[in-house]
């Protein structure tokens, strides 16, 4: 994946920097923001159509959906990616390359406050979603 000139070119993370990081951006399309540490990663798993993508982390799961996301799954690996950006046709064109990886949606699952107490293992699900 190599960096865009366009201002208006969607990119899922960012090609250039390959700076080994210990924090992960999460960027929603409705303007949200997480932050989440590498080292609370506990399980990564891709699906063979490399079109899901799911992150355990000691406070929440992630769940990426979108195309061609190996080269996602191996940037968060690396630890060498600031961020993951939804898409927003509002925001971006989408790439052109049908290689390129899109971030479609993210749903982001956390436990309640009441799971705590043994109470179920309830979920608390706060999606986004590209709309085509």
């Amino acid at each position: 994946m190599q960096p865009n000139p366009n201002p208006r070119a969607y990119q899922a993370i960012d090609p250039k920097d390959k700076t080994r990081r210990d924090s992960l951006e999460l960027r929603l399309k409705d303007g949200r923001r997480y932050w989440l540490k590498h080292t609370d990663r506990h399980l990564m798993a891709l699906s063979p159509d490399q079109t899901a993508l799911t992150l355990s982390f000691y406070s929440m799961s992630v769940v990426i959906r979108g195309r061609n996301l190996a080269e996602v799954a191996t940037a968060i690996d690396g630890r060498n990616t600031p961020h993951l950006c939804e898409y927003d046709a509002g925001k971006w064109d989408m790439p052109t390359d049908a290689k390129e990886p899109v971030i479609e949606s993210m749903a982001l699952y956390q436990p309640k406050a009441d799971e705590d107490e043994g109470q179920g293992a309830n979920k608390e699900q706060a999606e986004s979603r590209a709309r085509h």
